[in-house]
């Protein structure tokens, strides 16, 4: 593999967490690589902490070099050959140089090697093969670099071999396109993802989950889930959820933009979702979110399609965090934009100043009645902005109780 040019070394190599690893390997000037991701995003000028390292020794002995070293490390799959080492901020995963003996789309059966050729070809995309010596060579095997520069999603060698290898390639695919991609998307990987596409339905929901995680929170995904949609991904991805609304998608990125908010993936979820529950569970259950994320979900799309039109309120209600998100969601549908404007950047939900205890010092037996009550007088207090003191709380509760003809 020959060198493309010689690189500034990036902070993350030079650091002394990565010295100190490169010094326990041995032989570290000739066996060791980085690769991926880590010099992809740092020649984007993208802050980097999870580091890939390629190398032609055997995982027994880099857990051998690293313990007589004295540093701990995580065995992530010694039979693929990985292992962790964790040096804040850094994530070091080293990995010996493999080659495919076979694949079927799911798993693969590998063996190691020392050629840094066969392992380069066994990668996805041309700037997901980009290599770093610790000298700072760049090595560049299949173009990566400049399909980086250009914003070109481009697999390695043939798109249909490459995903029949794994299928999961299919979602990285859009993924990698919403992250790094700019403009049309390569019409031979296209369609090969539309040939291969109902071959997604074999992947874990877990797998598919990690994916449309980070495609979602990539900073503009809607043509990469309208490719989706036209190429059938979509429909085999979700198991047949509708159609994700890609304007309500992209009005919600201008907002976000405008008001400097980060992308979110639940947010992003509810947003490409038709107004309906139904669409929600369906792409839960395929999804298999989490009970505490579906909750929020079904909570972010109720308040999202309410019709409430008080700040306070729905700050009361929802939360800073979950109010926003909703409003976000409105503004992006072209309404209640004001609220949005009005929603301050701090905010501690306050004290109701009330409790059963005081309705029950004024008479008012223990039961539904008391229950509704007081529900009544903290819906009062929110809709006066939180201003009413205890006093004039327990003046509200008398006004109730003598409307409601002295239900106590």
């Amino acid at each position: 593999m020959d060198i493309k040019r010689v690189i500034k070394p990036p902070p993350w190599l030079i650091s002394i967490q990565t010295r100190t690893i490169l010094s326990a390997l041995q032989d570290a000037p000739v066996t060791v690589r980085f690769v991926g991701g880590c010099v992809r995003d740092y020649l984007l000028g993208k802050r980097v902490t999870d580091l890939d390292l390629a190398t032609t020794l055997e995982p027994s002995n880099v857990l051998q070099q690293l313990e007589k070293a004295t540093i701990k490390t995580v065995p992530l799959g010694i039979a693929y050959g990985s292992v962790l080492v964790v040096m804040e901020p850094y994530h070091y995963e080293i990995t010996t140089l493999r080659r495919d003996v076979k694949t079927d789309g799911r798993h693969a059966k590998i063996c190691f090697t020392d050629d840094w050729e066969e392992d380069a070809q066994r990668r996805d995309f041309t700037f997901n093969a980009l290599y770093l010596s610790i000298r700072g060579d760049l090595y560049d095997p299949w173009g990566g670099e400049e399909d980086l520069q250009r914003g070109y999603v481009r697999f390695i060698g043939n798109p249909r071999a490459r995903i029949q290898e794994d299928y999961l390639r299919i979602l990285r695919y859009f993924r990698f396109h919403a992250c790094y991609g700019r403009g049309e998307m390569d019409p031979e990987a296209l369609q090969a993802c539309r040939d291969e596409a109902e071959k997604i339905k074999t992947l874990s929901a877990e797998r598919v989950r990690t994916e449309f995680l980070k495609l979602l929170k990539a900073p503009d995904p809607s043509m990469a889930l309208q490719r989706m949609v036209d190429t059938g991904v979509w429909f085999y991805a979700t198991q047949g959820a509708p159609a994700p609304c890609i304007n309500d998608l992209k009005n919600l990125i201008k907002v976000e933009q405008e008001f400097q908010v980060a992308p979110e993936f639940l947010r992003r979820l509810a947003v490409i979702l038709p107004n309906d529950s139904d669409a929600l569970k369906t792409l839960a259950q395929r999804l298999k979110l989490t009970g505490k994320q579906r909750q929020e979900a079904q909570i972010l799309t109720k308040a999202a399609t309410g019709t409430c039109t008080d700040k306070d309120e729905m700050l009361y209600d929802y939360g800073l965090g979950m109010a926003r998100d909703a409003l976000l969601i409105r503004a992006a549908r072209g309404y209640d934009r004001f609220l949005l404007e009005r929603l301050p950047a701090h905010w501690e939900k306050p004290v109701f100043p009330l409790s059963g205890e005081d309705l029950k010092a004024l008479g008012i037996a223990p039961g539904s009645f008391l229950g509704e009550t007081l529900k009544h007088v903290e819906t009062w207090w929110v809709r006066h902005h939180f201003k009413p003191n205890a006093q004039s709380c327990l003046e509200e509760v008398q006004k109730y109780v003598h409307r409601s003809g002295s239900r106590s």
